[in-house]
C-alpha cells in the first residue's frame, strides 16, 4: 500500500508542468540585450529590434500573462487579434540602445498612430490621444527602458521606474497595438519576431 501512494506521488510530480529557470533569458541577437523568459507570471512571446535605417532604435520584448493568454492564442487564426484586441494582461518592452530627443520621440507615435488609427477612431480619443503623445516629449537616454503595460482594461505607459500615462480608452489601446501588431505594421520582421515563441508559450515550455 505505501509503495502504491510514493508511485502515484511520483508518477504527479512526473507529470507536473516544470517552470523555466528564473535565470533563464532570450537574447535580441542585432543588439546583444537579453529579456527573462518569464517575469513573474508573465512569459516571454518573443523579442526583436527596431531599426530606421541601418540604425538599431530599440530592442523589443512581448510578454503575455499566463495562463490568461493562452486560450486566447491557441483560438486566434493569428495571434496579433488576441495582442491587438485580447482582455489578457500583456505588456510590451522597448530597450533603447540609442538617445532618442523627446521631439523626436512625440513625433515618431504621433505619425504611427496617424498610420494605423481611422480619422473616426481619432475622433474618439483626442484628448487620450494628446496626453499620450505629450507624455512622450520627454527625452529617452541610451539603456532606458520603456513599457506599455495593458492590463485590467487599462495601459500604463512607463519610462523606467515612472509613469508617464494611462488610460482606459479602447479605442486608444488598439491604436496603440496596431503600431506593432496591425495589417500595417512598424515592421514586419519585428511584428513577426515578437511572437516568435509562441508555440513554446502555448505548450508550457517556456
Amino acid at each position: 500500500m505505501q509503495r502504491r501512494w510514493w508511485l502515484l506521488i511520483l508518477a504527479m510530480v512526473l507529470a507536473a508542468p516544470v517552470a523555466a529557470d528564473a535565470d533563464e533569458a532570450v537574447k535580441e541577437p542585432a543588439t546583444g540585450i537579453s529579456f527573462p523568459v518569464v517575469d513573474g507570471d508573465y512569459a516571454l512571446l518573443g523579442v526583436g529590434v527596431r531599426k530606421k535605417l541601418v540604425f538599431n532604435i530599440y530592442a523589443a520584448a512581448l510578454y503575455v500573462k499566463v495562463p490568461d493568454a493562452l486560450e486566447p492564442l491557441r483560438k486566434g487564426e493569428t495571434p496579433y487579434g488576441p495582442i491587438i484586441y485580447g482582455a489578457f494582461p500583456r505588456k510590451m518592452v522597448m530597450h533603447f540602445v540609442r538617445d532618442v530627443p523627446g521631439a523626436k520621440a512625440k513625433e515618431t507615435f504621433r505619425t504611427n498612430l496617424d498610420r494605423v488609427m481611422t480619422a473616426a477612431e481619432r475622433g474618439q480619443c483626442v484628448e487620450d490621444r494628446k496626453r499620450y503623445l505629450d507624455s512622450m516629449g520627454g527625452d529617452i537616454e541610451k539603456g532606458q527602458r520603456f513599457v506599455l503595460d495593458y492590463r485590467n482594461g487599462r495601459i500604463r505607459a512607463w519610462l523606467g521606474k515612472k509613469m508617464t500615462y494611462e488610460t482606459s480608452n479602447r479605442v486608444l489601446i488598439r491604436g496603440i497595438f496596431r503600431i506593432w501588431y496591425g495589417p500595417d505594421p512598424l515592421s514586419d520582421d519585428l511584428k513577426q519576431g515578437l511572437v516568435s515563441r509562441l508555440d513554446s508559450v502555448i505548450q508550457g515550455t517556456n
